[in-house]
């Protein structure tokens, strides 16, 4: 599952503009990550070895959220560059 996040990260175009466009990600990817997260835990419950599940399930909702968190901060840096940080 991570692999695929990861990889699904890199693949796609970060380099959109707009404030619909960054919000749109932020929303989402909290919204995928919650829903994940709930999934997660119905499958933990009905596991026959719950721990296993669980530590699965805390890594690749771990790799959710950072991907999702990074995709809406490329959004916004690309919306809103830092001053500081141009030439």
């Amino acid at each position: 599952m991570a692999v695929g996040l990861v990889t699904a990260y890199y693949l796609l175009p970060l380099d959109w503009h707009g404030e619909d466009v960054t919000a749109l990600a932020l929303v989402g990817g909290l919204l995928a990550v919650g829903l994940f997260f709930g999934w997660e835990v119905w499958l933990i419950r009905r596991s026959p070895s719950p721990r296993l599940k669980a530590v699965e399930a805390v890594a690749a909702t771990v790799a959710l959220y950072l991907c999702s968190s990074r995709a809406a901060t490329t959004c916004s840096n690309a919306l809103y560059p830092d001053p500081s940080t141009s030439t």
